[in-house]
């Protein structure tokens, strides 16, 4: 299957919080760790369907409670696989748009 960047995202975001402990985390820590990630996801039933659809391919483990409430995930090893290459990727991309803007700033100064 093919993931979306908010879906990656989401990866990553379960991976920052759990990478220490391998211990679940709860979905208002993910919406949090998304938002200092820069990531806005479009609402809690997103969140949801995500999080189902991730679980149902393998990517991570999760129960879903009453009124659209995710508790106890936790990434599997294919889902933490997935987080940390697409964690690489995105440090990747950042360092050449740095460097891109480094080189472009000498350009124009000389």
């Amino acid at each position: 299957m093919s993931l979306t960047s908010l879906e990656l995202d989401l990866l990553v975001a379960i991976d920052q919080l759990t990478r220490d402990s391998y211990l679940p985390t709860e979905q208002d820590e993910v919406f949090v760790e998304l938002a200092r990630m820069g990531v806005e996801p479009p609402n809690a039933m997103w969140l949801y369907h995500a999080a189902e659809q991730l679980r149902d391919d393998g990517y991570i483990e999760a129960y879903f409670a009453g009124g659209m409430t995710i508790v106890n995930l936790k990434l599997t090893r294919e889902g933490r696989e997935a987080a940390r290459t697409a964690r690489r990727l995105q440090l990747l991309s950042r360092t050449r748009t740095s460097l891109l803007g480094v080189a472009a700033w000498t350009l124009r100064r000389n």
